[in-house]
């Protein structure tokens, strides 16, 4: 998984039925990360930069998160990305 197959699949609106949907495939590159590179190697350090700022944007926006203490949360229909209007609704 990748972002680049995320914004496909966000674009076709055939696959992400909500945005918690959308949040398991990140989480799935963030493990697919840490289980294929070592401990200590650049691109883990960068994996936990873009984690961070993504995660940021993430709360903010008001979208499902399974973070400790967030609450769960979800996408509202008006939402965008910046892609348009996604293509679920909840």
């Amino acid at each position: 998984m990748d972002f680049g197959t995320i914004c496909k699949n966000l674009e076709r609106g055939d696959k992400y039925m909500n945005s918690e949907d959308v949040y398991k495939d990140v989480q799935f590159i963030w493990d697919n990360c840490t289980k294929y590179n070592s401990k200590g190697d650049y691109i883990i350090e960068l994996m936990k930069r873009v984690k961070k700022g993504f995660m940021k944007n993430w709360l903010a926006a008001g979208l499902y998160s399974d973070v400790p203490d967030s609450g769960k949360y979800w996408i509202s229909d008006s939402y965008q990305f910046g892609l348009g209007s996604l293509p679920f609704n909840v």
